[in-house]
């Protein structure tokens, strides 16, 4: 498996927290952000649709939370016990805006 740099940091997040994951955990958490991002992927025109110009937390193939801004979505994952570092976090730009990565 290569290393990309999300890989790198979700390994700093743990080790900044004193924390050394089994290769086991670290794999199936990669394998789920790699699975969460296909599925964001693949349901892209039907979530821009519904989500328009929000910020999404994706799990499991799924959004379990939605906010206007990055730090609204930070802080409402964080009051339901979420690590924000440990999930897929996307946004919707505004529809008529084109983002040039």
């Amino acid at each position: 498996m290569a290393i990309c740099p999300v890989s790198i940091i979700y390994l700093l997040h743990f080790f900044a927290l004193g924390m050394q994951p089994s290769d086991s955990e670290i794999l199936k958490d990669l394998e789920r952000a790699q699975k969460d991002t296909q599925w964001f992927s693949d349901h892209y025109e039907e979530l821009e649709k519904k989500y328009d110009s929000k910020i999404l937390a994706l799990r499991d193939q799924a959004i379990i939370e939605e906010a206007d801004s990055a730090e609204e979505l930070v802080s409402k994952l964080e009051a339901k016990g979420e690590d924000p570092a440990l999930l897929l976090i996307e946004a919707i730009p505004p529809k008529g805006v084109t983002l040039i990565l």
